[in-house]
């Protein structure tokens, strides 16, 4: 089943030069990933990247829906691994609660694109940070 997700990002500085990411940790192995989640029955992706934003990581924020990025992402099973296609829109931070519905069971962090990267430490999320990078002028000018 396709899953869809936002990549939560802000400006620290300079629009153009200080860029953060909000990573948070998965459930099961808790590696720093992205929120992301199942889409539900007639809900389009970007509702589900808002939803899942919100819900993982407290975060809301402006989507920016002119730049779909689909990854495979691994995913744990009890049996092994399979590779997912995942939809992630960049999504501009407006606000970050206090206190979000998953919180009890994720950590979140900001963190500059190089050391996001490197916190991923998997292929997959770290290829989708490349694209989110690269395409970071266009998103700007949407944003």
């Amino acid at each position: 089943m396709h899953r869809a997700g936002a990549i939560p990002f802000r400006f620290t500085g300079s629009k153009f030069t200080s860029v953060e990411v909000l990573l948070i940790t998965s459930m099961t192995r808790k590696r720093w990933i992205l929120p992301k989640g199942m889409v539900e029955a007639d809900e389009p992706h970007t509702k589900t990247a808002i939803r899942e934003a919100l819900e993982e990581a407290g975060v809301k924020g402006k989507l920016i829906t002119d730049f779909p990025m689909t990854v495979l992402i691994e995913r744990q099973f009890e049996d092994g691994f399979e590779h997912v296609p995942v939809t992630f829109f960049p999504m501009l931070a407006k606000s970050t609660s206090k206190k979000w519905q998953e919180m009890g069971a994720r950590e979140r962090r900001w963190a500059g694109l190089r050391e996001a990267r490197q916190l991923v430490a998997e292929d997959d999320y770290a290829e989708l940070l490349l694209q989110f990078e690269t395409l970071l002028p266009a998103i700007v000018e949407r944003a």
